[in-house]
Parts: structure tokens; sequence; C-alpha cells
């Protein structure tokens, strides 16, 4: 496999922390390609890292559309309405009117 291609795959965010992963698993790179030679389980693992260029890509899109998962609906204004008459008594639920836009 290329080892650019790993990279990509993997979403390291450059090809040293690609290498780092590699070498930790005794896997060798000879320039673009990975030489599959040997695989080591580690004694240790690498300690996770900010993932600095997918977190800075993602602060394009407003909070509310990262959370909502898409663009977000026009805003739509409703009028306010109350279920009780001038002495304060209830007079039951109202139906809600249709929302004005603005």
């Amino acid at each position: 496999m290329p080892f650019d291609d790993f990279v990509k795959l993997l979403h390291f965010e450059d090809e040293a922390e690609g290498t780092a992963f590699l070498q930790q698993y005794g896997v060798e790179t000879n320039g673009p390609e990975i030489l599959r030679s040997q695989l080591i389980e580690p004694d240790s693992q690498l300690s996770p890292r900010r993932s600095t260029r997918l977190v800075e890509s993602k602060l394009t899109t407003p909070v509310g559309e990262a959370v909502f998962g898409k663009p977000l609906p026009p805003n739509v204004a409703l009028t306010p309405t109350s279920s009780f008459n001038n002495e304060g008594y209830f007079i039951g639920i109202v139906k809600e009117a249709d929302p004005v836009t603005g």
C-alpha cells in the first residue's frame, strides 16, 4: 500500500505521525511504500493527540449546523398567544397560529 494512501486513510495529521504509528508496530517505510516485513504488538500505546487540521476544518460551519448535521431551516417567527382571558382565567389551549416568516 502506498504510504500517502495509508496516511489519508487513517486521517493522520501528516506523514511524521503516520511514520510514528507504523514504527510503534514495527512496520518500516521505504519512501512511498510500506514494508510489511514484521508486525509486533507494542508494549504501550501512542498518546492520543488533538487532530488540529480536522478540528479547524470544521470551524467554517456554525455550531447549530454541526449539531443538526445539515443546513438549518430558516428561522420562523411565531406570534405569541395567551390561553387566559383579560381577567386571568384559563380559557383553554389556543390553536397554534400560522407562523409568520420574518
